[in-house]
């Protein structure tokens, strides 16, 4: 049984592959495909399909966005000026970039061995099968948020919401792709930290928007609060907070995970 999870870098830094696979028993292959503020991954998942990589389950800690992808056309209004510049000059950036590489590197004991250090995070990444640990955002001591950590614009008493748009060309198409490559959809719980937001309902309101859908089901509410000491920054879980959402996944989701290996198993009817 293949799994991947995708979402943005709060995915990336939360969910460990190996250890959710460690609780399946071997029953389970998974892959982290989050990445840094990215939410267009129908297409990462149809690309999946073609290459002979099909998952038979996505987690979706977040949805799909509620604007489509916009293709370059300098000619019709609302394209993002950023879009514009990168089609333009696509190595604008290269300079500042260079800078900011250079400028990292002095702490790091020079280029060639940040370089190094770079390329060694990189390996270390794809061996973890796309979990990685954002260390260079991380400034407290055993890389722990402390306990009485807040930001001004945590609202506990405001509730979170998880909005999923049906009416947008990024549902169809990944409605499309799951009924026609036989992928279940889960949404999942994404995490913040305690106090950020209020409670959550016990049953998200997503599970009542996606009922008469068959391939996509939801588990759980729409966000688990964790303690400040499984954040190593504001945003991003430290490893033993990754671990522990990780393993939060598993319970949520494992039992049904492996019902489906073990039917997949059987022998058809006679």
């Amino acid at each position: 049984m293949k799994l991947v999870i995708f979402g943005n870098s709060k995915v990336l830094t939360g969910f460990q592959p190996a250890l959710f696979d460690e609780l399946s028993g071997g029953l389970v292959s998974s892959y982290n495909l989050g990445l840094p503020d990215y939410l267009l991954f129908v297409e990462n998942l149809e690309q999946l399909c073609r290459r002979g990589e099909r998952p038979t389950h996505v987690l979706l800690p977040f949805p799909w966005p509620d604007e489509p992808e916009q293709h370059l056309d300098l000619f019709r209004p609302g394209i993002k000026d950023a879009r514009v510049m990168d089609a333009l000059f696509p190595f604008r950036k290269l300079p500042r970039n260079l800078m900011v590489f250079s400028a990292r590197a002095r702490s790091k004991g020079g280029l060639m061995a940040f370089y190094q250090e770079c390329r060694r995070q990189t390996e270390a990444m794809l061996a973890q099968r796309g979990y990685y640990f954002i260390e260079g955002q991380s400034h407290y001591p055993g890389h722990r948020l402390p306990e009485d950590f807040r930001l001004q614009k945590d609202a506990p008493s405001r509730p979170f919401t998880r909005p999923v748009p049906l009416d947008v060309p990024a549902f169809h198409k990944l409605r499309e792709v799951l009924e026609r490559n036989g992928i279940q959809a889960i949404f999942v719980p994404v995490y913040h930290r305690e106090g950020e937001y209020a409670p959550p309902a016990t049953v998200s309101p997503v599970a009542a928007t996606l009922a008469g859908f068959p391939s996509f089901s939801v588990r759980g509410p729409d966000f688990w609060s964790l303690p400040n000491r499984a954040f190593s920054d504001p945003v991003h879980l430290n490893e033993e907070g990754a671990a522990l959402y990780t393993r939060r996944l598993w319970d949520l989701v494992g039992a049904e995970l492996i019902a489906t290996a073990h039917s997949s198993a059987l022998p058809p009817a006679r």
